[in-house]
């Protein structure tokens, strides 16, 4: 025999347990799965070919050089210099890259190494203090390094673009120099790095 008190806590417990499980029923009702799917577009990769140097040969060098000297070949071969230190070389040739992309009409960016330096392989250094970047003509676009593009470019996928490179070398560097054959592809040198990226 229950009691009166008895069965009110039967009650109590039944319901208490009655809203427990409506509660859980409540959280596993509103539980969602969602699943974000990943998708990815690939592009053929901009071809470089046909890379040739940036030629100085020639350059005599009467008194003593200073700052106010400068000899920059421009990217349409014209070469100038200031000062009175300095003649004109005897020979000089942009440096060339030819860049292309298996699609049509691509847009990329080029970036390029802003400074290097060539050598004579024994210890003496001649810094470039500038690179110079253009599709044609005496553009002269100043390379920027690597965080600033210097150059934007529609590609033809067909005849693709010729971009030319010119330089500055800076009258101060040459005071002490030996008459050698100086080169960025000798060790210590450091010719100008070219990256080119889709925009």
């Amino acid at each position: 025999m229950y009691t009166l008190k008895k069965i009110e806590e039967i009650v109590f417990l039944e319901l208490f347990a009655a809203v427990i499980l409506v509660c859980i029923a409540v959280k596993i009702a509103l539980s969602a799965t969602i699943q974000i799917e990943v998708s990815a577009t690939f592009r053929p990769a901009v071809k470089a070919s046909g890379a040739s140097s940036i030629l100085l040969e020639g350059i005599s060098i009467n008194g003593q050089p200073n700052i106010q000297d400068s000899l920059t070949l421009s990217t349409d071969n014209a070469v100038n210099y200031l000062g009175n230190s300095l003649t004109l070389p005897v020979y000089s040739q942009t440096g060339k890259m030819r860049i292309s992309a298996p699609l049509f009409s691509e847009d990329v960016e080029v970036y390029c190494s802003e400074t290097g330096g060539i050598t004579d392989g024994r210890g003496s250094k001649i810094p470039i203090e500038q690179f110079y970047i253009a599709v044609s003509g005496n553009n002269n676009n100043r390379c920027k390094g690597a965080k600033d593009s210097a150059l934007r470019v529609i590609v033809n996928n067909y005849s693709g673009n010729t971009l030319h490179f010119g330089a500055k070398i800076n009258g101060e560097s040459l005071m002490g120099i030996l008459p050698h054959y100086y080169s960025s592809s000798y060790l210590g040198g450091e010719g100008v790095r070219v990256n080119v990226f889709y925009k």
